[in-house]
């Protein structure tokens, strides 16, 4: 809720509502997700898929059966230990609907960047408009 309490507020609560949210993006952790998804306090596990392809030597290569396969490890250790499991990756219906039916808790439809890309054109274009005229 940063931004919309008062500060004094917030930091005096802060650490009461946060959540940890763990980002698997290498195929050594998921070698380790069993130890990994046993750290007390994770409250939520979620897939970095473009640096786990990545270090699998796919990169970007999220449908190849060996990325899906990494995934699906991440989250069925998650599920397995009941920890909530979530993905950033929602952009292929058919992968979305796999993950859903797996387990999934959460799902995230769209990246940070592309979202910070497309407001930060949009205030850009807004100076230019008004401001450089």
């Amino acid at each position: 809720r940063y931004g919309l309490l008062p500060f004094e507020d917030y930091l005096a609560q802060v650490n009461d509502d946060m959540m940890v949210i763990i980002q698997i993006e290498h195929i050594e952790a998921v070698k380790d997700i069993d130890n990994i998804v046993s750290v007390p306090g994770v409250d939520s596990i979620t897939v970095g898929p473009f640096d786990l392809s990545l270090s699998m030597n796919l990169p970007g290569q999220f449908s190849h059966p060996d990325v899906i396969g990494a995934i699906e490890a991440i989250f069925r250790a998650g599920i397995k230990k009941n920890i909530p499991v979530g993905n950033s990756m929602g952009f292929d219906p058919v992968m979305v609907k796999k993950w859903i039916d797996l387990g999934l808790s959460w799902l995230s439809c769209g990246d940070d960047w592309e979202i910070l890309m497309e407001n930060s054109k949009k205030i850009l274009d807004e100076i230019r408009a008004i401001a450089l005229q």
